[in-house]
């Protein structure tokens, strides 16, 4: 079933079919909750928060634009709500490749590969937010130029910069040899069904 089906079906009153949006979004919403608030803390809450707005508000969703632009936007404005709430340093943390790796490996023992994730995810987090959020939703989520100046409200030029500069900091080095390997913030398992599980439930209660 295609999507604008599903949403169809959704506006007629089928809030079951709500779930197959969460499954699809909830790996993405996430990775974007985490690029602007940092840290783990109140994700799941700022996700659940976005896909009940959304059902909410679904009536007012036109098709002018994806709804998976639509629907970013209200996660942005949510995150960046909590994130004005419980302000956290943010600062970037200069980054020097082979001091990264040098503190995390023996002489005599290589990188496994969970380990080259821990440590591109912390180099990543160590970005300033404006810088990390283009950087997530570029080369993590793979969202284009275009897509990414609209959710974040500035220019594709802009775009474009804040990548090069996020990934000067990253060193080009480290990006270019892990980026391609490595499934980086995963949601799955037992948090990305409990987030599925809250939201169906309070949206059955609507």
């Amino acid at each position: 079933m295609e999507e604008e089906e599903i949403i169809d079906q959704i506006k007629n009153g089928n809030k079951s079919l709500y779930g197959l949006l969460i499954q699809k979004y909830n790996q993405r919403l996430y990775r974007i909750a985490r690029a602007i608030v940092g840290k783990d803390a109140d994700l799941e809450d700022i996700m659940q928060e976005t896909y009940i707005k959304a059902y909410q508000n679904l009536a007012q969703f036109r098709k002018e634009s994806q709804f998976s632009t639509w629907l970013i936007r209200i996660l942005i404005n949510n995150a960046n709500a909590t994130l004005s709430m419980k302000r956290q340093d943010l600062s970037s943390i200069p980054l020097d490749t082979e001091d990264i790796i040098d503190h995390h490996k023996s002489p005599d023992l290589s990188l496994t590969n969970e380990e080259l994730k821990i440590i591109l995810e912390k180099a990543i987090d160590h970005l300033p937010e404006n810088l990390r959020s283009v950087f997530v939703m570029r080369e993590i989520e793979q969202l284009s130029v275009h897509e990414t100046a609209l959710n974040l409200g500035i220019s594709e030029e802009n775009v474009k910069t804040r990548l090069h500069r996020a990934k000067s900091s990253l060193k080009e080095e480290l990006y270019s040899k892990f980026k391609m390997d490595v499934d980086l913030f995963r949601f799955a398992g037992s948090r990305c069904e409990g987030v599925f599980m809250a939201v169906m439930s309070q949206i059955n209660q609507l």
